[in-house]
């Protein structure tokens, strides 16, 4: 993307973006669904929060192989995204897996043991605030101890 397309998109996908999470905040789903679809051709691929973002969106309208898929491709990506601190990717990645496993248990696959997640490696107060406000994992060990 050329520097002057960015500096016109990145102020319209920074507003979609905060509308999308204000909708899910609201649990209005359907909105969140079509702002989200209105980011994709920004996002697809490039952010692994926008995959996150859609997959729990997802789920929640019940589409659940494509809440699976975005999961899928936020873990793949999540690893190269440099502009994440080193605590806010594995944050992510553990909030990934549980909601992949969360999915995975309400339409009845079996559970992947490989992918088992250790929370109280993951220190909150080293994870941004607004990765903990967008994406909250309160079955964190810490999670109530008065750091959000």
């Amino acid at each position: 993307m050329r520097v002057t397309e960015r500096i016109l998109v990145a102020p319209v996908y920074g507003y979609r973006w905060m509308l999308a999470v204000g909708y899910v905040g609201k649990e209005q789903f359907e909105k969140a669904s079509h702002t989200l679809a209105r980011l994709a051709k920004h996002a697809e691929g490039r952010s692994p929060k926008f995959h996150i973002l859609r997959a729990f969106v997802e789920h929640m309208l019940e589409h659940d192989s494509q809440a699976i898929a975005d999961l899928d491709r936020a873990l793949a990506i999540l690893p190269y995204k440099r502009r994440l601190s080193s605590e806010d990717r594995a944050y992510l990645q553990v909030y990934c897996r549980l909601l992949k496993r969360r999915i995975n248990e309400t339409i009845g696959h079996s559970e992947d043991k490989s992918e088992e997640t250790d929370l109280s490696g993951i220190d909150l107060d080293r994870v941004s605030a607004a990765t903990k406000r967008n994406f909250p994992m309160r079955s964190h060990p810490d999670w109530n101890k008065g750091r959000q």
